[in-house]
């Protein structure tokens, strides 16, 4: 109650300073001549440079009708960052989440993840790539974009599906600067710590002709970024094993499982083309048809050291684990036998193509009647099934046990130091940067994963909308309409986990009972190892580690496992080894296809007197919704050598059930929104709404999967099929001061009271009825930890904002925002601290000059300490991730009035991410996230400074 008590008197407080202040600071500024932001005249505002940019989205938000902010484009096809996540980021309430290469993915707003969220294009629902509802810009090359809204409060005519937000991105259209206009640019970027350069080019035409009637324009982009992303791919913590320390007492221990470090490379080429066709018979009819379609190939290999050090007992049934020590209950010290070192090579064939099509038109039927409609259809492909790999690597073994020791002991604030020992003393790290492991007879393979999702997104939307407007009385006009979307969303698993390919040749380190010797990369007669060095590898990371990478040609790897068909199976200890049995097949059990099916009506009231102005309407919306997948259960877990934690496990299944669930729900959604204009330069927004946000789609369908092959014993379903949308009770109050014709301060409160929100639940030790069959002793009970969605009971998230946006005659000036929020969930009844994945503390200033022909600009993003999950693999102990902050600049010169030279830096301060377990500095923690993640931007990621320089050409 104290936090809200303080955020009314901050609103209070700002009321009455901007109230008696403002004619005081009015009259320090120097007069500027009135313009349409200031006197209210809605004469089009033409932009021109950042300058520009900047008043346009003055303009804009002071004329929305809720609660908005918006960022625009400085000049055709150039925005003010080159991805426009990053251009988001300036705005207040926007945090964002970066993938590889440290490029704006995700968009969170208001303390919100982006599943709470909407990118629309053109006010369309925009396909998506991955499992989510949530788009990933960077599917999406900035230059096509001419603008962006960030629309804050819902009203009933707005597309509903959001709570934290809706982003809308605004293409290009030829009417929004009549006449003939043409640009090209070239640039070239360069990264510090990858030494990796990259390009793109650009060219945009747009033409009125007809006496404005008729208008085009077309755009193409073509970009090619090379890039590496260091990164704590996994590293996480056992809470059973050993469970307690010293073994045999009560002091209960948390100790290190796995953990695995590298680098992710990948090279991104983006193409994208853009058209739109807009014809204007008559100033009362408006016909718009446009195109846009982009191919995003982003193929990533990941190049990793991986360690399984997890506590176990030898085949005598004596502790592995040796010079153990505890601090605070968490193991950060330890020696640990039976341990052989590995190496990853993980690759994801990520590519997407994603297209809209859309038509739209207008019809004033008189000055009272009008209408529009809009048809479009939307559709995301990424066929990836079975197309990535998971390779590994490790040193062979003579006997049936790994021979290796392993000593870790963890670093405050970084990674843990990991010192390998070889037989006969020698040092794993130096032995490898040396060159002398550079040989196939000393390596081979256990896990030989081929996997793949392809995912296909088609999104069909029709809407009808009218309104009747009349020039007096309070009451302005009515607005009205019907929405219908049909959305199918299916994914399609390509693997071989599931039916045990992967582990085929899980014993190929050892040398088992029987076995002449030990069959390496030399006896399969495949050249698959090789090792290098990347430059500024791991900087910042802390702690002594193998540094030098290992190169696993995977070609070449199954071409030597294909080399041994016929020949004993050593590994299961009948038959002979078969290839074929490794491939990866369709499963079912881990793919669905959704349909979802939307209706929507509304009616809108829009009403105005001297000093008030607003909306009022409601939104009935109905959906069903139809998830297919299939079942089955894990029946018996077999591990002939639990003392190897690499040693595979044969998992058997029941037979295949296919699954059926449809879902139904109405809801109303009734929303006001209220301008009260205190003076003309100061104007205060109210806002009340109820507002939802359905399941993600591959929530709807209850696939599932685990790991028991690789003896972790966890059971993930990715979905509920009894999952309900979220809804929530929204109020908005903001107060903005615009004080000169550029200039503005606002400060904004909301609170959204959320209930049936959607959380991961994990339960431990469940009895799924699996039995477990270790060592060649009796089958006994196998417990299984289960996560799943759930709705949990509610969630109240609250905060305020900050916008302050100054401009001087002189040319110099500053755009600043600040965001907290506060946050609390409540999950069974039991309080589950605050919402997760996205900070509640975010601030952003960007200082600029802007004179002439010259142009320079510094910007800095900070995001604060935040909850990066809430549920881990230890109970009560979430994952913090630290505070972070993201610097840019840029500067260009205009050679003459249609060239301009320009050079922008990225992460200038080379910001590196650090998550802790408990906020633990001890215990540093990544979850392995994969697919177009990849496991950064958790745990520790670094992506290095980016220097692009261009030129740019107008005609």
């Amino acid at each position: 109650m104290r936090v809200k008590t303080n955020l009314v008197n901050t609103l209070m407080g700002s009321v009455a300073l901007i109230a008696f202040a403002g004619p005081a600071w009015a009259q320090q500024t120097p007069a500027a001549a009135p313009d349409s932001a200031a006197s209210g005249d809605t004469t089009e505002v033409v932009v021109v440079g950042m300058r520009g940019s900047l008043a346009k989205s003055l303009h804009e938000k002071r004329d929305a009708s809720v609660i908005a902010d918006s960022i625009n484009a400085t000049e055709l096809g150039r925005f003010p960052d080159n991805d426009v996540a990053d251009s988001l980021s300036h705005v207040t309430g926007i945090t964002i989440n970066r993938t590889t290469g440290g490029e704006g993915q995700y968009v969170s707003v208001r303390g919100l993840g982006s599943q709470y969220n909407i990118v629309t294009l053109n006010d369309r629902i925009l396909a998506t790539d991955d499992d989510g509802r949530d788009f990933a810009f960077d599917i999406l090359p900035s230059d096509i974009i001419s603008g962006a809204d960030v629309l804050k409060s819902p009203q009933a005519s707005a597309l509903e599906g959001s709570i934290g937000g809706t982003v809308n991105l605004r293409s290009a259209r030829p009417f929004d600067r009549t006449g003939f206009h043409a640009a090209l640019r070239a640039e070239g970027s360069y990264n510090d710590m990858s030494e990796y350069y990259g390009k793109k080019v650009s060219g945009f035409i747009s033409d009125t002709m007809d006496n404005d009637k008729f208008g085009f324009l077309l755009g193409a982009v073509y970009s090619d970024t090379k890039t590496r992303s260091d990164s704590l791919n996994y590293n996480t913590y056992d809470p059973a094993n050993p469970g307690v320390w010293p073994l045999n007492s009560n002091n209960a221990v948390v100790a290190e499982c796995c953990i695995s470090y590298g680098s992710i490379v990948d090279e991104k080429q983006r193409t994208a083309l853009t058209g739109t066709l807009e014809w204007r018979p008559s100033d009362d009819i408006r016909i718009v048809a446009d195109l846009m379609f982009t191919r995003l190939r982003d193929p990533q290999v990941a190049y990793n050291h991986s360690f399984y050090p997890d506590f176990t007992y030898d085949a005598n049934g004596n502790p592995e684990w040796s010079n153990v020590t505890v601090n605070n209950g968490l193991v950060t010290s330890f020696t640990g036998a039976n341990f052989t070192p590995e190496v990853v090579n993980n690759t994801v064939n990520r590519v997407v193509n994603t297209s809209l099509f859309g038509l739209n038109g207008s019809w004033d039927v008189n000055d009272h009647l009008t209408f529009d409609g809009d048809a479009y259809y939307s559709k995301a492909d990424r066929p990836e099934g079975g197309a990535d790999t998971f390779v590994t690597a490790g040193l062979v073994s003579p006997t049936p046990y790994n021979q290796d020791t392993i000593t870790m002991t963890a670093n405050p604030g970084g990674l843990p130091d990991m010192v390998i020992t070889l037989p006969g003393g020698v040092d794993y790290a130096t032995a490898l940067a040396s060159g002398q492991l550079n040989d196939q007879s000393l390596w081979s393979t256990h896990y030989v994963g081929l996997s793949g999702y392809s995912i296909q997104d088609r999104i069909t939307g029709l809407k009808l909308n009218g309104a009747w407007h009349q020039d007096a009385g309070f009451l302005k006009s009515v607005t009205f309409g019907v929405n219908y979307t049909d959305r199918s969303k299916s994914r399609r698993d390509v693997s071989n986990d599931w039916n045990n390919g992967s582990n085929q040749y899980g014993s190929l380190y050892n040398t088992l009972d029987g076995q002449p010797g030990p069959i390496t990369f030399a006896t399969m007669n495949a050249d698959v190892i090789s090792t290098f060095n990347f430059p500024h590898f791991m900087q910042g990371a802390g702690g002594k580690f193998p540094m030098t990478m290992a190169l696993l040609n995977a070609n070449a790897l199954l071409a030597g496992l294909k080399n041994l068909d016929g020949t004993p199976n050593y590994t299961s200890g009948e038959g002979v080894y078969d290839f074929s049995l490794t491939q990866p097949q369709y499963n079912p059990t881990n793919s669905y296809e959704v349909n979802e099916k939307t209706f929507a009506a509304f009616i809108e009231a829009s009403f105005s007197s001297e000093h008030w102005d607003g909306n009022l309407g409601l939104r009935m919306v109905s959906t069903q919704t139809h998830a297919t997948t299939a079942t089955n259960e894990i029946l018996s877990v077999t591990v002939a050598d639990t003392s190897n934690p690499t040693n595979p496990g044969v998992v058997q299944y029941s037979d295949i059930t296919p699954v059926n669930a449809k879902g139904h729900y109405t809801l109303a959604l009734p929303s006001l929104n209220l301008i009260y204009h205190i003076r003309p330069d100061l104007q205060l927004r109210l806002g009340a709404a109820e507002v939802m946000s359905r399941p993600n789609l591959n929530q709807l369908a209850p696939t599932s999967t685990n790991n028991a092959i690789n003896q972790e014993y966890i059971l993930y379903y990715d979905g509920n099929a009894d999952l309900r949308p979220i809804k929530a009770d929204q109020f908005d109050a903001s107060l903005e001061w615009y004080y000169q014709p550029r200039d503005m301060l606002s400060v904004a409160l909301f609170d959204k009271k959320l209930r049936d929100d959607i959380t991961t639940a994990q339960t431990n030790n469940v009895d799924i009825g699996a039995v477990g069959c270790f060592n060649g002793q009796a089958c006994t009970p196998l417990p299984f930890s289960i996560t799943q969605p759930i709705n949990g009971d509610k969630a109240d998230i609250y905060g305020v904002e900050v916008s302050w946006q100054h401009i001087l005659d002189n040319g110099f000036g500053v755009h600043a925002q600040y965001t907290h929020t506060w946050s609390k969930t409540v999950i069974d009844g039991a309080s589950a601290g605050p919402e997760a994945g996205v900070s509640p503390t975010t601030f952003s200033a960007n200082l600029f000059y802007e004179h002439g022909p010259v142009l320079a600009s510094v910007s800095w993003d900070y995001a604060g300490a935040f909850t990066q999950s809430t549920f881990t693999e230890v109970d009560g102990w979430p994952a913090i991730s630290r505070s972070t902050s993201w610097q840019n600049a840029t500067a260009s010169y205009a050679v003459t009035p249609r060239v301009k030279l320009y050079i922008e830096g990225k992460n200038l301060t080379n910001t590196i991410v650090r998550t802790f377990l408990n906020g633990n500095a001890n215990a540093i923690w990544s979850a392995g996230a994969t697919g177009t993640g990849s496991g950064v931007d958790s745990g520790y990621s670094a992506f290095g400074r980016t220097i692009t320089v261009g030129v740019g050409m107008t005609f």
